[in-house]
């Protein structure tokens, strides 16, 4: 049998890798949700990132895109020829950091500078389609954001 001492030593000790084992539990269970929220942060950033195609914004580069596009309709030649570049560079400047959507207006830009097709409304219906995958991601994002917080609440 064991001295009352070494009884009362064990038991310490006992209640010591008790805590430790609960710290290590409460360590572990703040790791994972510090993790969680990053995920939620960093899809809630990409979700402000693609906002910034909303609004004034959008509304902004579709007046200008129905602009390039009478222009191209119009046939002006010459004019409707130039009037590429600086749509493409405003687009560049207004959607900047978005390479996805400049990329999409790009092939807009070159499908124009084929003989006849600059009678399409090629900018106006580059920039709905846009509009819909932007507006597909974000409800795509948001949906999983929803899902996370959903399953890391219970």
């Amino acid at each position: 049998m064991l001295s009352h001492e070494q009884q009362q030593e064990q038991e310490s000790r006992l209640r010591e890798l008790r805590r430790n084992a609960e710290n290590a539990k409460m360590i572990t269970q703040r790791t994972q949700k510090q993790e969680v929220l990053a995920e939620i942060n960093a899809l809630k950033q990409e979700i402000e990132k693609l906002k910034k195609f909303d609004g004034e914004t959008y509304i902004i580069i579709l007046m200008v895109s129905i602009f390039a596009d009478i222009i191209g309709l119009a046939g002006l030649g010459l004019i409707g020829i130039f009037a590429n570049f600086p749509m493409w560079l405003f687009l560049a400047i207004k959607l900047h950091g978005q390479h996805a959507m400049v990329k999409r207006f790009t092939v807009a830009i070159i499908l124009e500078f084929i003989p006849g097709l600059s009678v399409a409304p090629i900018y106006t219906i580059a920039t709905f389609w846009i509009k819909m995958n932007v507006d597909k991601k974000i409800k795509e994002l948001s949906d999983q954001v929803g899902k996370i917080e959903k399953k890391n609440k219970n």
